[in-house]
């Protein structure tokens, strides 16, 4: 799809809300989203500075993770945003590699991969999962 509004519609879905492309992360400014949808779940794919980024709109269907990311990470840990549940998982402290939440009828995921030697250990701040979070509905 060309737009998010064209994803969402593709999917079923009222609406998708991405982060505006000159949003600023610690890793610079995110953007040049491109989308794929099915029936149920818009794949947006960008990036943050030199990392990239996926981020996953699902229905919620009572468990899962819309990122299909099955990586094992090190930590594990929950925010609240919102007044959202929001998983963080990553490699190294309060860096998130992988975050999953819902809001409503959906569930959400962001992913975050690092380019070269940081791939392992890159991930997104607290900051930076705040205003994403905030910003995608």
């Amino acid at each position: 799809a060309g737009t998010a509004e064209e994803a969402a519609k593709g999917a079923g879905f009222e609406g998708l809300t991405m982060p505006a492309n000159d949003i600023e992360l610690e890793n610079g400014p995110s953007g040049t989203w491109t989308y794929k949808y099915e029936e149920g779940h818009v794949k947006a794919s960008g990036f943050a500075g030199p990392a990239s980024l996926t981020i996953d709109k699902a229905v919620y269907a009572g468990d899962g993770d819309p990122s299909g990311d099955e990586t094992q990470y090190a930590k594990q840990w929950t925010r609240e945003i919102n007044g959202n549940e929001v998983n963080c998982y990553g490699n190294a402290n309060d860096k998130a590699a992988k975050t999953v939440w819902v809001d409503g009828n959906y569930m959400y995921s962001i992913v975050a991969r690092g380019q070269g030697g940081e791939f392992d250990s890159f991930g997104l701040s607290e900051a930076d999962v705040t205003a994403l979070v905030s910003a995608i509905k």
